[in-house]
């Protein structure tokens, strides 16, 4: 009976994997929900693990339309890619489809704002007197869609840790319903 029940604590202890087994991401430029004020040329995605080969990603305007994006490549735990030109202000969304060091497949999004200020002057000058310009606080779907992002990433950091907390609990289950076992035997 002692053999099974080791035999069975082992298998339950090896049979779980870590909380950070899947890939996610730790960093990007720019950052989650951010509002850049200044120019970007470059998009930096950076996971927690080493990606594979055939990760990519998209950047997306406020309504679908694509973005280019050229040279895009990986750095062990990094995906780049440079912006040929400057991005027009507005609201934009970078997805990504990456395959992680544990060959799970991860699609996810990250959503910010450009808001360059040589542009938001030429909209002023352009814009009636009457009418006033647009304020920083993303409005409407775009609020959406970053508070969707955050709630995902959250979702998954939750599952990540419970697996692990739910094998330990099974695995203080088995064992005390072993001992109790043992003792009436005696």
């Amino acid at each position: 009976m002692k053999k099974i029940l080791f035999l069975l604590a082992v298998i339950l202890i090896f049979s779980q994997q870590p909380a950070s087994a899947h890939s996610k991401l730790e960093s990007s430029n720019p950052e989650a929900g951010a509002t850049e004020t200044e120019p970007l040329k470059e998009i930096s995605l950076t996971f927690n693990t080493r990606i594979e080969e055939s990760s990519t990603f998209t950047l997306s305007r406020e309504g679908g339309e694509e973005v280019q994006v050229d040279n895009i490549t990986i750095d062990d735990d990094t995906l780049r890619g440079t912006i040929p030109q400057d991005l027009e202000n507005g609201a934009y969304t970078v997805s990504w489809d990456i395959v992680g060091a544990d060959t799970h497949v991860i699609k996810d999004s990250i959503n910010f704002t450009v808001q360059l200020p040589d542009q938001l002057e030429e909209k002023t000058e352009e814009a009636p007197a009457d009418e006033e310009p647009k304020a920083d606080e993303p409005e409407g779907e775009e609020k959406k869609d970053t508070e969707t992002a955050s709630e995902n990433n959250t979702e998954s950091q939750n599952s990540q840790i419970l697996l692990p907390v739910i094998g330990g609990i099974l695995l203080v289950a088995v064992i005390v319903i072993a001992v109790i076992s043992m003792r009436k035997k005696r």
